[in-house]
């Protein structure tokens, strides 16, 4: 599925009588030719100055040219070329560089209405920027802009794949689609994020990226150095356990469900609000079912669509993540672990059970929970995999639900997994009402935040963290002075500063200290 935004078709209105002066100085008062839009080309030279005479100063300025519908396979470049044999290295030059403006036939004896359908090989549509701060959004298009033509070759619209951050330093990858295709994860590069002084980012491959790598924290350098650019992207198109790296959870149950692709997994020694599921890679998601305690969602993918179930409803609607993108390792939602519709029901027949007495018969099942988008014995994810057999952190389940990996031993039902999947983070942002302000906090450590010229800020924060955050400025205090935080499990966004100069109470109070 491609999920990229595609460029906004603007119009612009040419009078009849402008555009037929225009043809007019352009191929004469003879029948005008038809054309449509062709492909563009590259190695364009504009060293040849056209004839005003064959091509008026309306025709070409802004380097643009019209053209009527398609009636026939006309080739504008190829008539220029032909009938003027001047204008060769112009026409190519032209055809490259120029915006294409094609007549809408249905109204072309009105208004003549020009549509513009721009034929830009090469030009940059746009940017997603998953996980990057906002404050560091400027330096990733100046690097992108900037970079050497051997990297990301092609690119026209860049994507953030996985992105973590220490507060002063951050590292992700970032991949190129071409044309309208989705990214390359085959030819995506990784890149480094310095909050240090001004805000720098450096692709990989560029002497910045080497320059940081030096200072760059030994946790993510280790990242970078034992993974290639393939290496890289199978991480970033690979399938990851659906938790976090620092828990384990229990494969409970092996292919089930309507179409059989279903496995279970539970948590084990795992805090209720804890039980993150994660996106097991990057894609789109959509809510397939929701009641007021459970929901479930699919997660669509180059490589397939996941389906989860079980997950906590509310816990869903407050990450704001049905029918967005997300990257690999975002959260989707908490687990459900209520009890409702707890009881006891006869699981011989199909969904929906109906009650029964405990002890009536073997298939009388004790359900923890039963709503509408599903019921469970316990708290698990019910993870509909796309096909199988499949690969998943580097285990492949076969279609008898046996987990092998290289140098491993086979894992069944009942077996605990460790996912590599990266730990949520929760990202917080605001303004400081100035820019260059600095935001202090600990995290294991003293780390510093620093805001834009406009005073944006943006840093991130592991799920469950407990804090306060300072805001500094020479000869300014900003209400409030701190912002305190207790087991941050949501995303924080407007947290927001106001500061006030005090420069000048030093003048006012000063000579009144020093008398």
């Amino acid at each position: 599925m491609n999920t990229y935004n595609q460029p906004l078709v603007k119009r612009k209105i040419f009078s009849g009588a402008v555009l037929l002066a225009v043809f007019s100085a352009a191929f004469g008062t003879g029948s005008l030719p038809v054309a449509h839009a062709q492909m563009s080309v590259s190695n364009n030279n504009f060293s040849q100055t056209p004839d005003p005479d064959i091509l008026g100063e309306s025709v070409l300025s802004g380097g643009q040219f019209v053209s009527v519908p398609s009636m026939e396979n006309f080739n504008i470049k190829t008539y220029l070329e032909t009938k003027t044999p001047y204008l060769p290295s112009y026409a190519t030059g032209l055809y490259g560089h120029s915006e294409y403006y094609g007549i809408n036939s249905i109204q072309r004896t009105s208004s003549m209405r020009i549509q513009k359908a721009k034929v830009a090989s090469g030009n940059i549509r746009g940017y997603e920027f998953g996980d990057l701060p906002l404050n560091a959004h400027n330096a990733m298009i100046d690097a992108v802009q900037s970079r050497p033509t051997d990297i990301l070759d092609g690119g026209t619209y860049f994507v953030v794949g996985h992105y973590e951050s220490d507060g002063v330093w951050g590292i992700g990858h970032l991949g190129a689609a071409v044309g309208t295709e989705p990214p390359d994860w085959d030819t995506s590069v990784w890149f480094i994020v310095q909050t240090k002084n001004t805000i720098q980012v450096a692709l990989q491959g560029t002497s910045l990226f080497t320059e940081f790598m030096i200072d760059l924290p030994m946790s993510f350098k280790d990242q970078i150095d034992r993974l290639s650019k393939n290496e890289l992207s199978a991480q970033a198109t690979t399938f990851l356990f659906p938790w976090d790296k620092s828990q384990q959870w229990r494969y409970t149950y092996g292919w089930h469900g309507g179409i059989n692709l279903t496995l279970d997994f539970a948590p084990t020694s795992v805090a209720p609000n804890n039980m993150w599921i994660l996106a097991s890679a990057s894609g789109n998601v959509t809510l397939v079912c929701s009641d007021p305690y459970q929901a479930a969602i699919d997660l669509s993918t180059p490589n397939g669509v996941m389906d989860y179930r079980h997950i906590d409803y509310n816990s869903f609607t407050a990450q704001n993540v049905k029918n967005k993108a997300v990257t690999q390792g975002q959260k989707l939602s908490l687990l459900y672990n209520g009890t409702e519709g707890e009881g006891y029901y006869d699981t011989s027949q199909n969904y929906p059970w109906l009650p029964c007495v405990q002890g009536s018969s073997p298939s009388c099942t004790y359900i923890k929970y039963n709503t509408t988008c599903g019921a469970g014995t316990g708290t698990h994810v019910h993870w509909t995999l796309p096909s199988k057999p499949f690969t998943v952190d580097g285990w492949q389940v076969d279609v008898n639900g046996l987990w092998t990996k290289n140098g491993q031993a086979s894992k069944n039902v009942g077996a605990l997994f460790t996912s590599t999947n990266p730990p949520p983070i929760i990202p917080i942002s605001g303004n400081t009402g100035i820019g260059g302000a600095t935001l202090s906090y600990t995290d294991g450590t003293l780390k510093t935040a620093m805001a834009d010229i406009s005073g944006n800020y943006s840093f991130t924060v592991p799920s469950g963290w407990s804090g306060t955050v300072t805001p500094f400025l020479a000869n300014y205090i900003f209400s409030p002075s701190s912002k305190p935080y207790t087991n941050v499990l949501a995303n924080q966004i407007d947290q927001n500063y106001t500061p006030t100069d005090i420069s000048s109470w030093y003048k006012l109070f000063l000579p009144l200290v020093l008398r």
